[in-house]
Protein backbone atom coordinates (compact mmCIF):
# COMPACT_ATOMS: atom_id res chain seq x y z
CA UNK A 1 0.00 0.00 0.00
CA UNK A 2 3.00 2.29 0.40
CA UNK A 3 2.95 3.42 -3.38
CA UNK A 4 -1.06 3.90 -3.13
CA UNK A 5 -0.70 6.20 -0.24
CA UNK A 6 2.46 7.71 -2.10
CA UNK A 7 -0.14 7.92 -5.18
CA UNK A 8 -2.54 9.87 -3.09
CA UNK A 9 0.20 12.18 -1.51
CA UNK A 10 1.23 12.93 -4.91
CA UNK A 11 -2.21 13.73 -6.27
CA UNK A 12 -3.54 15.56 -3.45
CA UNK A 13 -3.92 18.80 -5.25
CA UNK A 14 -5.94 17.27 -8.24
CA UNK A 15 -8.28 15.79 -5.63
CA UNK A 16 -8.92 18.53 -4.03
CA UNK A 17 -9.80 20.41 -7.34
CA UNK A 18 -12.20 17.79 -8.58
CA UNK A 19 -13.71 18.02 -5.22
CA UNK A 20 -14.17 21.52 -5.04
CA UNK A 21 -15.96 21.34 -8.37
CA UNK A 22 -18.66 18.77 -6.89
CA UNK A 23 -19.12 21.21 -4.03
CA UNK A 24 -19.70 24.03 -6.47
CA UNK A 25 -23.16 22.21 -7.29
CA UNK A 26 -25.42 23.41 -4.85
CA UNK A 27 -27.33 19.92 -5.00
CA UNK A 28 -30.11 20.37 -2.61
CA UNK A 29 -32.60 17.68 -3.41
CA UNK A 30 -35.40 19.48 -4.12
CA UNK A 31 -33.37 21.40 -7.11
CA UNK A 32 -34.10 19.42 -10.11
CA UNK A 33 -31.36 21.00 -12.43
CA UNK A 34 -28.40 20.98 -9.60
CA UNK A 35 -29.47 17.38 -8.70
CA UNK A 36 -28.54 16.24 -12.32
CA UNK A 37 -25.62 18.05 -12.15
CA UNK A 38 -24.29 16.43 -9.22
CA UNK A 39 -25.63 12.55 -10.42
CA UNK A 40 -23.72 12.94 -14.05
CA UNK A 41 -20.64 14.58 -12.31
CA UNK A 42 -20.33 11.84 -10.45
CA UNK A 43 -21.59 9.13 -13.15
CA UNK A 44 -18.06 10.59 -14.42
CA UNK A 45 -15.85 10.27 -12.09
CA UNK A 46 -16.60 6.59 -11.53
CA UNK A 47 -16.28 5.40 -15.12
CA UNK A 48 -13.16 7.47 -15.13
CA UNK A 49 -11.87 5.17 -11.92
CA UNK A 50 -12.71 1.71 -14.10
CA UNK A 51 -16.29 1.73 -12.17
CA UNK A 52 -18.61 1.75 -15.31
CA UNK A 53 -22.07 2.83 -13.52
CA UNK A 54 -25.53 4.30 -15.04
CA UNK A 55 -27.87 6.81 -13.72
CA UNK A 56 -31.35 4.73 -12.81
CA UNK A 57 -34.51 6.36 -12.35
CA UNK A 58 -36.27 5.77 -8.81
CA UNK A 59 -39.48 7.16 -7.60
CA UNK A 60 -37.57 10.51 -6.74
CA UNK A 61 -33.89 11.61 -7.76
CA UNK A 62 -31.69 9.40 -9.68
CA UNK A 63 -29.25 6.69 -8.24
CA UNK A 64 -25.63 6.49 -9.43
CA UNK A 65 -25.46 3.01 -9.27
CA UNK A 66 -22.00 1.60 -10.56
CA UNK A 67 -20.87 -2.00 -10.73
CA UNK A 68 -16.64 -3.39 -10.37
CA UNK A 69 -15.40 -6.92 -11.16
CA UNK A 70 -13.11 -8.05 -8.23
CA UNK A 71 -10.82 -10.51 -6.79
CA UNK A 72 -12.35 -13.90 -6.79
CA UNK A 73 -13.51 -15.64 -3.60
CA UNK A 74 -13.63 -12.07 -2.25
CA UNK A 75 -16.72 -10.06 -0.71
CA UNK A 76 -18.94 -8.79 -2.85
CA UNK A 77 -18.82 -4.76 -1.16
CA UNK A 78 -21.66 -2.50 -1.77
CA UNK A 79 -20.51 1.47 -1.35
CA UNK A 80 -23.24 3.61 -0.26
CA UNK A 81 -23.21 8.01 -0.88
CA UNK A 82 -25.48 10.37 -0.78
CA UNK A 83 -25.02 13.42 -3.35
CA UNK A 84 -27.90 15.95 -1.99
CA UNK A 85 -27.01 18.23 0.47
CA UNK A 86 -28.69 20.36 2.96
CA UNK A 87 -30.28 24.02 2.12
CA UNK A 88 -27.42 26.70 2.69
CA UNK A 89 -29.57 28.49 5.29
CA UNK A 90 -29.21 32.18 5.96
CA UNK A 91 -26.32 33.42 4.10
CA UNK A 92 -25.24 36.02 6.99
CA UNK A 93 -24.67 33.48 9.04
CA UNK A 94 -21.86 32.31 6.95
CA UNK A 95 -17.82 33.48 6.88
CA UNK A 96 -17.87 32.47 2.95
CA UNK A 97 -19.95 31.67 0.29
CA UNK A 98 -21.91 28.29 1.36
CA UNK A 99 -21.58 26.61 -2.22
CA UNK A 100 -18.07 28.29 -3.21
CA UNK A 101 -15.18 25.91 -1.31
CA UNK A 102 -12.88 27.64 0.51
CA UNK A 103 -9.73 26.95 2.41
CA UNK A 104 -9.31 28.33 5.49
CA UNK A 105 -6.92 27.32 8.42
CA UNK A 106 -5.95 23.69 6.84
CA UNK A 107 -9.96 23.17 6.13
CA UNK A 108 -12.39 23.79 3.39
CA UNK A 109 -15.74 25.00 3.74
CA UNK A 110 -18.67 24.91 1.75
CA UNK A 111 -22.29 23.31 2.15
CA UNK A 112 -22.10 19.77 1.72
CA UNK A 113 -18.39 18.95 2.02
CA UNK A 114 -18.43 16.97 5.09
CA UNK A 115 -22.45 15.69 4.65
CA UNK A 116 -21.17 13.84 2.43
CA UNK A 117 -19.35 14.70 -1.02
CA UNK A 118 -15.69 14.74 0.53
CA UNK A 119 -16.85 11.41 2.14
CA UNK A 120 -18.27 9.36 -0.82
CA UNK A 121 -15.90 11.06 -3.23
CA UNK A 122 -13.14 9.46 -1.04
CA UNK A 123 -14.18 6.22 -1.81
CA UNK A 124 -13.69 6.94 -5.91
CA UNK A 125 -10.51 8.47 -5.27
CA UNK A 126 -9.35 5.31 -3.44
CA UNK A 127 -10.53 3.40 -6.29
CA UNK A 128 -8.16 5.93 -8.89
CA UNK A 129 -5.44 4.84 -6.63
CA UNK A 130 -5.59 1.56 -6.58
CA UNK A 131 -6.54 0.89 -10.05
CA UNK A 132 -3.26 3.07 -10.92
CA UNK A 133 -0.88 0.91 -8.73
CA UNK A 134 -1.88 -2.58 -9.93
CA UNK A 135 -3.77 -3.22 -6.43
CA UNK A 136 -7.22 -5.15 -7.15
CA UNK A 137 -10.22 -4.80 -5.15
CA UNK A 138 -12.79 -7.05 -4.25
CA UNK A 139 -15.97 -6.86 -6.71
CA UNK A 140 -17.33 -3.52 -5.74
CA UNK A 141 -20.88 -1.80 -6.04
CA UNK A 142 -21.62 1.67 -5.72
CA UNK A 143 -25.14 3.41 -5.14
CA UNK A 144 -25.03 7.51 -4.54
CA UNK A 145 -28.92 8.77 -3.46
CA UNK A 146 -30.52 12.07 -3.77
CA UNK A 147 -32.67 12.33 -1.23
CA UNK A 148 -30.70 11.61 2.18
CA UNK A 149 -31.61 15.02 3.78
CA UNK A 150 -35.35 14.65 2.75
CA UNK A 151 -35.34 11.23 4.42
CA UNK A 152 -33.99 8.74 1.72
CA UNK A 153 -37.84 8.12 0.68
CA UNK A 154 -36.73 6.70 -2.59
CA UNK A 155 -34.17 4.17 -1.40
CA UNK A 156 -35.83 1.19 0.23
CA UNK A 157 -38.05 0.44 -2.73
CA UNK A 158 -35.10 0.99 -5.06
CA UNK A 159 -32.99 -1.65 -3.28
CA UNK A 160 -35.96 -4.19 -2.85
CA UNK A 161 -36.52 -3.73 -6.90
CA UNK A 162 -32.91 -4.31 -7.50
CA UNK A 163 -32.35 -7.13 -5.38
CA UNK A 164 -30.09 -9.21 -7.46
CA UNK A 165 -28.21 -6.18 -8.69
CA UNK A 166 -26.88 -4.65 -5.79
CA UNK A 167 -26.64 -8.03 -3.85
CA UNK A 168 -23.81 -8.08 -1.47
CA UNK A 169 -21.94 -9.72 1.63
CA UNK A 170 -21.43 -6.61 2.99
CA UNK A 171 -22.53 -2.60 2.72
CA UNK A 172 -19.52 -0.03 3.54
CA UNK A 173 -20.48 3.41 3.64
CA UNK A 174 -18.57 6.56 5.39
CA UNK A 175 -20.77 9.58 7.31
CA UNK A 176 -21.05 11.86 9.84
CA UNK A 177 -18.71 13.16 12.32
CA UNK A 178 -16.12 11.18 14.26
CA UNK A 179 -15.52 10.57 17.74
CA UNK A 180 -15.32 13.73 19.95
CA UNK A 181 -11.72 13.14 20.58
CA UNK A 182 -11.41 13.23 16.49
CA UNK A 183 -10.40 9.58 16.64
CA UNK A 184 -11.18 7.82 13.28
CA UNK A 185 -15.00 5.79 14.01
CA UNK A 186 -16.12 2.87 12.92
CA UNK A 187 -19.72 2.27 13.56
CA UNK A 188 -21.87 -0.99 13.23
CA UNK A 189 -26.01 1.10 13.41
CA UNK A 190 -28.18 3.96 14.10
CA UNK A 191 -31.35 4.84 15.73
CA UNK A 192 -34.18 5.14 13.69
CA UNK A 193 -36.02 8.64 13.79
CA UNK A 194 -39.63 9.70 13.53
CA UNK A 195 -40.92 13.00 12.45
CA UNK A 196 -44.40 13.93 13.68
CA UNK A 197 -46.40 17.26 14.10
CA UNK A 198 -49.12 17.71 16.03
CA UNK A 199 -51.74 19.96 15.44
CA UNK A 200 -54.59 21.54 17.55
CA UNK A 201 -57.54 23.88 16.08
CA UNK A 202 -58.81 26.59 17.36
CA UNK A 203 -61.33 28.74 15.35
CA UNK A 204 -59.36 28.70 12.65
CA UNK A 205 -58.05 31.95 12.89
CA UNK A 206 -56.34 34.59 15.69
CA UNK A 207 -58.93 37.27 17.65
CA UNK A 208 -58.67 39.82 20.28
CA UNK A 209 -57.31 38.10 23.64
CA UNK A 210 -59.18 40.59 25.72
CA UNK A 211 -62.70 40.62 23.38
CA UNK A 212 -62.64 36.92 23.32
CA UNK A 213 -60.99 35.52 25.80
CA UNK A 214 -62.93 33.02 28.26
CA UNK A 215 -65.07 32.80 25.37
CA UNK A 216 -63.21 31.07 22.39
CA UNK A 217 -60.99 28.07 23.36
CA UNK A 218 -56.86 29.00 23.20
CA UNK A 219 -55.15 26.03 21.18
CA UNK A 220 -52.15 27.09 22.52
CA UNK A 221 -52.75 25.71 26.24
CA UNK A 222 -54.47 22.31 24.82
CA UNK A 223 -50.58 22.30 23.37
CA UNK A 224 -48.95 22.41 26.90
CA UNK A 225 -51.13 19.70 28.12
CA UNK A 226 -51.04 18.03 25.57
CA UNK A 227 -47.08 17.84 25.92
CA UNK A 228 -46.99 17.91 29.60
CA UNK A 229 -49.08 14.50 29.41
CA UNK A 230 -46.08 12.95 27.42
CA UNK A 231 -43.08 13.50 29.28
CA UNK A 232 -42.83 13.52 33.39
CA UNK A 233 -40.51 16.26 35.40
CA UNK A 234 -37.97 13.76 35.56
CA UNK A 235 -37.79 13.07 32.17
CA UNK A 236 -39.22 9.86 31.61
CA UNK A 237 -41.72 9.59 28.63
CA UNK A 238 -45.18 8.71 29.88
CA UNK A 239 -46.03 7.42 26.47
CA UNK A 240 -47.61 3.98 27.52
CA UNK A 241 -45.29 0.96 25.83
CA UNK A 242 -42.68 3.60 24.59
CA UNK A 243 -40.02 1.70 25.83
CA UNK A 244 -41.42 -2.11 25.61
CA UNK A 245 -39.61 -3.34 22.42
CA UNK A 246 -36.40 -1.72 23.66
CA UNK A 247 -33.27 -4.57 23.29
CA UNK A 248 -30.96 -3.59 25.88
CA UNK A 249 -27.04 -3.64 25.14
CA UNK A 250 -25.26 -7.22 25.33
CA UNK A 251 -22.98 -8.05 27.75
CA UNK A 252 -19.77 -7.17 25.15
CA UNK A 253 -21.98 -4.04 23.95
CA UNK A 254 -21.92 -2.88 27.38
CA UNK A 255 -17.87 -3.54 28.01
CA UNK A 256 -16.96 -1.53 24.86
CA UNK A 257 -19.46 1.40 26.10
CA UNK A 258 -17.41 1.09 29.18
CA UNK A 259 -14.82 1.65 27.24
CA UNK A 260 -15.07 4.49 24.80
CA UNK A 261 -13.44 7.59 25.64
CA UNK A 262 -15.37 10.03 27.14
CA UNK A 263 -14.79 13.72 28.80
CA UNK A 264 -17.75 14.30 31.14
CA UNK A 265 -15.98 17.58 32.57
CA UNK A 266 -15.35 18.95 29.03
CA UNK A 267 -18.81 18.08 27.60
CA UNK A 268 -19.84 19.45 30.48
CA UNK A 269 -18.32 23.39 30.20
CA UNK A 270 -19.09 22.87 26.32
CA UNK A 271 -22.78 22.17 26.89
CA UNK A 272 -23.48 23.81 29.71
CA UNK A 273 -24.82 20.76 31.36
CA UNK A 274 -23.34 20.12 34.58
CA UNK A 275 -24.67 16.86 35.17
CA UNK A 276 -22.47 15.28 32.08
CA UNK A 277 -19.43 15.58 34.24
CA UNK A 278 -20.22 12.88 36.81
CA UNK A 279 -22.10 10.80 34.17
CA UNK A 280 -20.33 7.18 33.43
CA UNK A 281 -19.36 6.50 29.74
CA UNK A 282 -21.22 3.88 30.23
CA UNK A 283 -24.58 5.33 30.87
CA UNK A 284 -24.06 8.51 28.54
CA UNK A 285 -23.34 6.07 25.77
CA UNK A 286 -26.45 3.68 26.78
CA UNK A 287 -28.60 6.72 26.30
CA UNK A 288 -26.96 7.59 23.29
CA UNK A 289 -26.89 4.66 21.49
CA UNK A 290 -29.68 2.04 22.87
CA UNK A 291 -32.40 4.28 24.46
CA UNK A 292 -35.88 5.82 22.36
CA UNK A 293 -35.87 9.82 23.00
CA UNK A 294 -38.93 11.62 22.52
CA UNK A 295 -37.83 15.43 21.39
CA UNK A 296 -39.73 18.87 21.05
CA UNK A 297 -38.22 20.22 17.90
CA UNK A 298 -40.19 23.59 17.39
CA UNK A 299 -43.71 25.44 18.64
CA UNK A 300 -45.48 27.29 16.21
CA UNK A 301 -48.80 29.19 17.11
CA UNK A 302 -50.12 32.84 17.57
CA UNK A 303 -47.82 35.62 17.70
CA UNK A 304 -44.13 35.73 17.56
CA UNK A 305 -42.69 38.81 16.50
CA UNK A 306 -41.29 41.60 18.67
CA UNK A 307 -43.64 43.21 20.93
CA UNK A 308 -46.93 42.11 21.89
CA UNK A 309 -50.07 41.34 19.71
CA UNK A 310 -52.65 40.74 22.31
CA UNK A 311 -54.19 37.55 20.29
CA UNK A 312 -55.82 34.19 21.02
CA UNK A 313 -54.25 31.75 18.25
CA UNK A 314 -56.50 30.19 15.97
CA UNK A 315 -54.41 26.96 15.61
CA UNK A 316 -50.89 25.67 17.40
CA UNK A 317 -48.82 22.85 16.27
CA UNK A 318 -45.49 21.24 17.55
CA UNK A 319 -42.75 18.97 15.52
CA UNK A 320 -41.10 16.84 17.31
CA UNK A 321 -39.33 13.84 16.57
CA UNK A 322 -38.64 10.18 18.23
CA UNK A 323 -35.36 8.25 17.90
CA UNK A 324 -36.36 4.96 17.78
CA UNK A 325 -33.58 1.71 18.98
CA UNK A 326 -33.41 -1.50 17.41
CA UNK A 327 -36.57 -3.70 17.54
CA UNK A 328 -38.98 -0.52 17.70
CA UNK A 329 -41.13 0.41 14.21
CA UNK A 330 -42.18 3.61 13.37
CA UNK A 331 -46.08 2.54 12.42
CA UNK A 332 -46.12 0.98 15.69
CA UNK A 333 -44.77 3.96 17.85
CA UNK A 334 -46.90 6.42 15.57
CA UNK A 335 -50.12 4.16 16.81
CA UNK A 336 -48.53 4.51 20.15
CA UNK A 337 -48.71 8.66 20.29
CA UNK A 338 -52.41 8.34 19.20
CA UNK A 339 -53.25 6.06 21.63
CA UNK A 340 -52.00 7.67 24.40
CA UNK A 341 -53.55 11.19 22.58
CA UNK A 342 -57.17 9.41 22.96
CA UNK A 343 -56.56 7.84 26.21
CA UNK A 344 -55.78 11.16 27.78
CA UNK A 345 -58.62 12.99 26.18
CA UNK A 346 -56.69 14.38 22.99
CA UNK A 347 -58.99 12.78 20.43
CA UNK A 348 -59.26 15.89 17.87
CA UNK A 349 -55.36 16.60 18.35
CA UNK A 350 -54.38 15.53 14.41
CA UNK A 351 -51.01 13.71 13.83
CA UNK A 352 -49.35 14.05 10.63
CA UNK A 353 -46.19 11.96 9.83
CA UNK A 354 -43.44 14.37 8.28
CA UNK A 355 -40.29 11.38 7.81
CA UNK A 356 -39.40 7.71 9.11
CA UNK A 357 -36.53 5.89 9.12
CA UNK A 358 -36.13 2.27 10.75
CA UNK A 359 -33.09 1.60 13.16
CA UNK A 360 -30.72 -0.78 12.47
CA UNK A 361 -27.58 -2.08 13.82
CA UNK A 362 -24.73 -4.61 12.85
CA UNK A 363 -23.42 -7.36 15.52
CA UNK A 364 -20.13 -6.58 16.60
CA UNK A 365 -18.75 -9.91 15.98
CA UNK A 366 -19.92 -9.63 12.47
CA UNK A 367 -16.48 -11.32 10.22
CA UNK A 368 -16.02 -8.12 8.45
CA UNK A 369 -15.87 -5.84 11.73
CA UNK A 370 -12.51 -6.71 12.74
CA UNK A 371 -11.22 -6.28 9.01
CA UNK A 372 -12.48 -2.83 8.41
CA UNK A 373 -10.89 -1.46 12.12
CA UNK A 374 -7.83 -2.92 10.85
CA UNK A 375 -7.73 -1.31 8.11
CA UNK A 376 -8.70 2.01 9.47
CA UNK A 377 -6.31 1.88 11.99
CA UNK A 378 -3.29 1.54 9.59
CA UNK A 379 -4.05 3.72 7.00
CA UNK A 380 -4.63 6.35 10.01
CA UNK A 381 -1.88 5.67 12.57
CA UNK A 382 -4.64 5.54 15.09
CA UNK A 383 -6.91 3.53 17.68
CA UNK A 384 -10.61 3.55 15.86
CA UNK A 385 -13.09 4.59 17.92
CA UNK A 386 -15.83 1.53 17.89
CA UNK A 387 -19.41 2.30 17.98
CA UNK A 388 -22.08 0.11 18.47
CA UNK A 389 -24.58 2.26 17.23
CA UNK A 390 -24.93 6.53 16.12
CA UNK A 391 -27.35 8.44 18.14
CA UNK A 392 -28.39 10.20 14.72
CA UNK A 393 -30.71 8.40 12.00
CA UNK A 394 -28.96 6.93 8.83
CA UNK A 395 -30.09 5.11 5.97
CA UNK A 396 -28.94 1.46 6.79
CA UNK A 397 -32.25 -0.36 7.49
CA UNK A 398 -32.65 -0.65 3.47
CA UNK A 399 -29.59 -2.68 2.89
CA UNK A 400 -30.06 -4.86 5.95
CA UNK A 401 -33.82 -5.58 5.09
CA UNK A 402 -33.55 -5.14 1.58
CA UNK A 403 -30.88 -7.09 0.71
CA UNK A 404 -30.07 -8.90 4.03
CA UNK A 405 -26.77 -7.54 4.21
CA UNK A 406 -24.82 -5.90 7.57
CA UNK A 407 -23.74 -2.39 7.44
CA UNK A 408 -20.44 -1.11 8.83
CA UNK A 409 -19.65 2.40 8.65
CA UNK A 410 -16.76 4.90 8.96
CA UNK A 411 -17.01 8.46 9.88
CA UNK A 412 -14.01 10.51 7.81
CA UNK A 413 -15.70 14.15 8.52
CA UNK A 414 -13.24 15.62 11.58
CA UNK A 415 -15.63 16.12 14.74
CA UNK A 416 -16.46 19.97 14.28
CA UNK A 417 -17.67 19.51 10.97
CA UNK A 418 -21.02 21.56 11.11
CA UNK A 419 -23.16 19.12 9.16
CA UNK A 420 -26.44 21.10 8.63
CA UNK A 421 -25.14 24.14 10.35
CA UNK A 422 -23.54 27.59 8.84
CA UNK A 423 -19.64 26.81 7.77
CA UNK A 424 -19.87 23.29 7.36
CA UNK A 425 -16.40 22.20 6.91
CA UNK A 426 -13.93 19.42 6.76
CA UNK A 427 -10.40 19.47 7.67
CA UNK A 428 -8.08 18.79 4.23
CA UNK A 429 -5.44 16.44 5.86
CA UNK A 430 -8.72 14.00 6.75
CA UNK A 431 -10.11 14.20 3.53
CA UNK A 432 -6.31 12.69 2.38
CA UNK A 433 -6.45 10.70 4.93
CA UNK A 434 -10.42 8.99 4.58
CA UNK A 435 -8.84 8.42 0.65
CA UNK A 436 -6.42 6.06 2.28
CA UNK A 437 -8.26 4.98 4.80
CA UNK A 438 -10.79 3.36 2.24
CA UNK A 439 -8.10 2.58 -0.04
CA UNK A 440 -6.99 0.36 2.83
CA UNK A 441 -10.49 -1.41 3.52
CA UNK A 442 -11.21 -2.26 0.08
CA UNK A 443 -7.83 -3.61 -0.38
CA UNK A 444 -7.70 -5.76 3.03
CA UNK A 445 -11.43 -6.53 1.86
CA UNK A 446 -10.31 -8.14 -1.21
CA UNK A 447 -8.42 -10.66 1.11
CA UNK A 448 -11.33 -11.96 2.45
CA UNK A 449 -13.48 -14.59 2.06
CA UNK A 450 -16.93 -13.98 1.38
Amino acid sequence: MDDVYRYIDENAPRFLDELKVLLRIPSVATDSEAVGQASRALKDHLDAVGMPSDLMESTGNPMVVGRKPGADGAPRVLLYGHYDVMPAGKRELWDSEPFEPTERDGRIYCRGVGDNKAQHFAHIKALEALRACGVETPPLKIVLEGEEETGSESLPGFVKDHRELLAAELCYAADGPRHESNRPTVYLGCRGVLGLELYVEGIGRDVHSGNRGNIVPNPAWKLVHVLASMRDPKGRVTIEGFEDDVIPPTNAERVLLSELPYDGPGMAGDLGVPELAGLAPAEYYERLMFKPTLTINGLVGGYTGEGGMTVIPGRCSVKMDIRMVVNQDPERMTALVRRHLDKHGFEDVKIEVHDAMKPSRTDLENRYADTIVRAVREASGEEPVVWPSLGGSIPQYAFVEGLGTPCIWSAYANWDEANHAPNENVHIHLFLQAVKMSANVFNHLREARA
